[in-house]
């Protein structure tokens, strides 16, 4: 999510379907901040509603396959190389 684009748009309200906590079990990515924590950064203003859904969306989120940057970067490496 671009949380960035969230505080300049000046939104009031946002929802999301999956947690970073719950993310993270299908990326192996590491520990991020709450989406809550990311877009109230400087002062409350915008309400953050969930997880919403977040079976639904780990589902959908299991069907994919997840690599981390490193392998991502070797790979590119290698393709590049070749």
């Amino acid at each position: 999510m671009c949380s960035g684009a969230i505080h300049w748009a000046r939104l009031y309200t946002l929802a999301f379907g999956v947690s970073q906590k719950r993310l993270q079990e299908v990326s192996d990515g590491y520990p991020k901040p709450s989406c809550y924590d990311l877009i109230n950064i400087v002062k409350e203003r915008t309400q953050v509603i969930g997880p919403i859904l977040e079976e639904e969306g780990m589902a959908i989120l299991k069907a994919f396959s997840f690599q981390s940057k490193k392998i991502r970067l070797e790979e590119h490496l290698k393709n590049k190389d070749s």
